[in-house]
């Protein structure tokens, strides 16, 4: 029979572990959330990265948790993002006060606030505007989709209903999603079937073939290529270690890409330029976002770019006045010259490090050089002669 101490000692230890264990069951959620709650109306959040994937984001989470801090992950449900956040607060200057501290430290310097706060629908005088306010609101570069899409090579589809993949493509280094396409061949054939969205559920044709084989290649911009074979209707049967399926059939296949190193040089065949002009088309900006992206990520980084033209022959050369930035229009404001086929290509060139420059690069981190067309890849006549208009990223330093 239990004495009077030991019973007060019994209800004492169920009363602490009562009032603790929303506080224990709190942390654990913190830690793997696996559970992710919707943001909630009326708080400032500030915002370390956002994902398409639950899991990258409690990747993510736990990889800032492990320097200290104490991320958690909530959804925004108008875009159907997972939101890995280190401040929640109604406090707007307290948030933006954390902001600007969080914007100097290590892997924080693209933190951003997200608003789930009701905001009245006041019209202001452009003169008026707190401009430095809406700055903090705006979302970074990498977690807003293209205006453009890119252009991507698809065949027509084969028979078939075809099968569910999700590419979770992600930075090994941040830890944060790359956006971008896989493209998926027939290694059989060795033909592309068609081009599938990153970090999101897709569907793989069926290829039409007995074997069921596929290659994925993950070619993105800044990183290196990687490839993995698959059998479609058997995935697992490979055995690779970035293969995972899931009990409803989904297959998930993980590329952890890294960077280029110093001396490996990187075609930028999604720069694209309006004829006779160092002036780039809109389509331009996502391949432009991600060398950005790199120089930002590592600013021990230096380059030197490339440009190169489609034979030799000289003509008229069209540029961008010394105090004009629009990049992607052409306007009265260019300058029209003539120049030869060297001239041409170094202009563009140019005009990617003055890009660079108006995002904020040091101009010492680039060198310029324009060849002409003196190292083509393609005899100037071939129906590939097209992709000898090029620039290309050498990395002199990392």
């Amino acid at each position: 029979m239990k004495t009077l101490f030991q019973k007060l000692i019994g209800i004492s230890l169920t009363a602490y572990i009562l009032c603790f264990l929303p506080s224990i069951l709190t942390a654990k959620t913190n830690t793997f959330q696996d559970d992710i709650p919707v943001l909630v109306e009326g708080y400032y959040y500030l915002v370390a990265g956002a994902f398409n994937i639950k899991n990258n984001a409690i990747r993510y989470s736990k990889a800032i948790n492990e320097k200290g801090e104490n991320s958690r992950i909530g959804i925004n449900p108008e875009k159907d993002l997972h939101y890995v956040y280190v401040i929640s607060t109604d406090d707007f200057e307290f948030v933006k006060t954390k902001w600007e501290e969080y914007r100097d430290r290590s892997g924080f310097s693209e933190a951003w606030v997200f608003s789930t706060v009701p905001q009245p629908e006041i019209i202001v005088a452009e003169e008026e505007t707190d401009t430095e306010a809406i700055e903090i609101f705006e979302e970074p570069e990498e977690s807003a989709q293209p205006l453009i899409e890119i252009p991507v090579v698809v065949e027509e589809p084969v028979d078939g209903d075809g099968f569910r993949y999700v590419f979770e493509v992600i930075n090994s280094t941040t830890l944060k999603e790359v956006p971008g396409y896989v493209t998926v061949v027939d290694p059989l054939r060795n033909k592309v079937i068609t081009s599938l969205e990153t970090n999101s559920s897709q569907i793989v044709p069926d290829p039409g073939t007995a074997e069921k084989k596929v290659l994925f290649v993950c070619d993105i911009f800044g990183f290196v290529k990687q490839q993995t074979e698959l059998n479609l209707e058997d995935p697992m049967a490979s055995g690779e270690q970035n293969v995972f399926q899931s009990e409803d059939g989904v297959t998930t296949v993980r590329f952890e890409l890294i960077r280029h190193k110093a001396g490996d040089i990187i075609t930028m065949y999604q720069v694209y330029f309006y004829n006779d002009a160092a002036i780039m088309k809109p389509e331009s900006q996502f391949e432009l976002n991600s060398l950005l992206d790199m120089l930002q990520e590592n600013e021990k980084l230096t380059i030197k770019i490339h440009g190169h033209t489609n034979g030799n022959a000289p003509g008229p050369i069209v540029k961008m006045a010394e105090d004009d930035n629009n990049f992607f229009t052409m306007s009265d404001n260019n300058i029209k010259g003539y120049g030869s086929a060297k001239d041409l290509s170094l202009e563009r060139s140019k005009v990617i490090g003055r890009w660079l420059e108006d995002k904020g690069i040091d101009r010492k981190r680039m060198d310029i050089k324009g060849w002409g067309g003196k190292k083509q890849l393609y005899d100037k006549k071939s129906d590939q002669a097209k992709r000898n208009v090029r620039v290309e990223i050498e990395i002199v330093k990392d």
